[in-house]
């Protein structure tokens, strides 16, 4: 599913995932393991960036991967789709087109965080 960059936060995560992944933790360590979330995704932005400076496509290609496992975990799926997509665009020698994606992913990603923080900021 791909969303659109001015899809509203409840679309950008899946609500269902994060409950359960919420109900299974409890409290404290759901919170802890959103920190730790966040801190990841913030800085893959940056490192994904950098790769595409570089245009080092194995680089771009790892942390797109880490991207994808992560955004999963938390139920964002558009984030997962395209993050998904450049990984395979890198293995598959189309690297100039997830270059090309880069920013896309960037964006969704920021978009993303901003919805697990409204995420967040309604639990009880």
């Amino acid at each position: 599913m791909i969303i659109s960059p001015s899809a509203s936060a409840a679309e950008r995560i899946d609500r269902a995932v994060l409950d359960e992944f919420y109900d299974t933790t409890g409290d404290e360590v759901f919170r802890e393991i959103g920190v730790t979330f966040t801190e990841q995704i913030s800085l893959l932005i940056t490192a994904l960036k950098a790769a595409v400076g570089a245009q080092d496509s194995s680089e771009v290609e790892r942390i797109t991967h880490e991207l994808a496992g992560a955004a999963g975990t938390f139920g964002a799926d558009a984030l997962t789709d395209r993050a998904r997509n450049a990984t395979e665009m890198c293995r598959t020698g189309q690297e100039a087109a997830a270059f090309a994606g880069a920013a896309d992913i960037c964006m969704e990603a920021r978009a993303t965080l901003v919805a697990f923080k409204a995420y967040l900021a309604a639990l009880p």
